[in-house]
Formats: C-alpha cells, structure tokens, sequence
C-alpha cells in the first residue's frame, strides 16, 4: 500500500478531520462496523483481510540446539 492510500484510508476515520485518529474516531468506526452500519469502509476490509491472514497462518516451529538461548 502507498502512503497516498493510507493516507486516504486514515482521513476517512478521521471523523472530526483534525489530521489525527483519535481514539474516539476509532472507537465511533468500530461501533458502526459491529452493528452493521459501515461495510465498504477502506480500513474495514484491510482489517478483515489481515484477521484473515492470521486466521490461515500456519505456527512456525522453533527448534533449538547447541544450547542457545
């Protein structure tokens, strides 16, 4: 993603347009996400594609020897 695009993304949830997402922005966007009023938010669906992702990620083993750490 280009700083452009974030930079969009952000602006869209910055909701009093104060160049800063303050908590109370968040937690607005959050609210109407889980009672269904926003669905084509930008950040909405970077949220679930990465909820996704961890979702579908396989643990990685980690196999120590020689006595490391």
């Amino acid at each position: 993603m280009d700083e452009n695009t974030l930079h969009e993304i952000l602006n869209e949830v910055d909701l009093n347009k104060n160049g800063q997402v303050e908590l109370n922005d968040f937690l607005q966007l959050m609210s109407a996400i889980q009672e269904g009023r926003v669905s084509g938010s930008r950040l909405l669906i970077l949220l679930k594609t990465a909820e996704e992702n961890l979702e579908r990620r396989v643990p990685i083993p980690v196999d120590r020897s020689c006595g490391g750490l």
